[in-house]
């Protein structure tokens, strides 16, 4: 909700050539409590004091001298580009439909018909005052979170670059200890560089992982027409040496060609089967991979025959460090599907499982049609 106080202290520019016409809304919004009221009579000065001012709304006769309403609209139209909101609320005596639809199309936000009635007057423009505030209210927002988001991708990927050099120092020489020294150590210290050496594998893997987090906005390829079924084949040949070791199947139907960054293609599908093999039952673990059409996307899944997980944890999964099973059951990082949903999310599609324990999880994904 947009507050009252706001509202009455949003701009509003009135341009119409009748002063009657001008000093009787003048009169009514000062009454109803508007504070930043401006008026033109001139539609040719429009122009330069819209860019100077930059009204939240601008009341618009569309019967002038010089320049029409449509005419003023083509102009700040230019100004703000077609994909802005242009905050117009036309003045018209017309009754004409064909008039009404020419005005919408130029891109008018509602109509106010004279003689003005007091009651709609102010309804509207206080309706279409609330819709603007709320549109530059939830641009900004959403700029904030963008730059939030990229302030966040530089920080991991700043991060996890300068971790890896101290990092693999760290390695080098815990090997090296484990390497020189293991016959001098007892037991206890056996494993303790064990452990040690294990701790260094995986703080590298999740530096690796955060890394290509952080990589899937700053460092993605340009789309291409890429071969759906091939990538797949290229995952599973990846994953080949886990397949086997655990006598895995894994399936596809014929699958299209889209438009993708095929290298994010690739590890969102490698590690959505990978996860499939890795999170099996007690039966050899069954992956198929298929797509349909569907409402302008074509529409992936991913099913497995594997551990399957409650409905609740559906969201929770897709954040980043999100584990349901400790390291001891499975390994991993808790990073793998956060950046499945930000490989979707850039493609302009969208992410989700369906699954119940026991019963295996479907992944389903979409990816747009050209």
């Amino acid at each position: 909700m947009i507050a009252d106080e706001a509202i009455l202290d949003a701009k509003l520019l009135i341009v119409d050539d009748e002063p009657a016409n001008v000093e009787l809304l003048e009169e009514m919004l000062s009454d109803e409590g508007y504070r930043n009221v401006r008026s033109l009579t001139d539609p040719r000065r429009v122009e330069d004091l819209y860019r100077e001012w930059r009204p939240h709304l601008v009341a618009l006769d569309l019967n002038m001298p010089h320049l029409d309403g449509f005419q003023v609209m083509e102009r700040l139209r230019a100004i703000d580009g077609d994909d802005a909101y242009l905050p117009v609320l036309v003045l018209t005596a017309y009754q004409d439909r064909e008039v009404r639809y020419r005005a919408l199309r130029a891109g008018a936000r509602d109509f106010l018909t004279k003689p003005f009635d007091l009651m709609e007057a102010m309804l509207r423009i206080r309706g279409l005052l609330e819709v603007r505030l709320l549109y530059d209210q939830t641009r900004s927002l959403n700029a904030q979170l963008t730059e939030s988001n990229a302030d966040l991708e530089r920080f991991a990927f700043v991060a996890s670059h300068d971790l890896q050099e101290p990092l693999r120092s760290v390695t080098r020489y815990v090997q090296m200890l484990e390497k020189r020294y293991s016959d001098a150590l007892d037991e206890n210290g056996v494993r303790y560089i064990g452990r040690a050496v294990e701790g260094t594998k995986r703080m590298q893997a999740l530096i690796l992982s955060l890394l290509d987090y952080a990589r899937v906005g700053s460092r993605g390829e340009m789309f291409t027409l890429a071969d759906v079924g091939a990538v797949v084949d290229g995952a599973v040949s990846d994953l080949s040496a886990r397949i086997d070791e655990v006598g895995a199947e894994v399936t596809r139907d014929a699958l299209p060609r889209i438009l993708a960054d095929e290298g994010q293609l690739a590890q969102l599908l490698q590690n959505l089967i990978g996860n499939a093999v890795k999170f099996a039952g007690e039966e050899a673990p069954r992956v198929h991979v298929s797509a349909e059409q569907q409402d302008g996307a074509w529409a992936f899944a991913v099913a497995d025959n594997g551990i399957g997980l409650e409905p609740e944890y559906a969201e929770q999964i897709f954040e980043i460090f999100q584990r349901l099973h400790g390291r001891g059951s499975y390994d991993g990082t808790g990073i793998g599907l956060a950046i499945c949903r930000k490989i979707v999310q850039r493609h302009g599609g969208r992410i989700w499982v369906e699954s119940d324990p026991g019963e295996g999880a479907t992944f389903r994904f979409t990816i747009p049609r050209p």
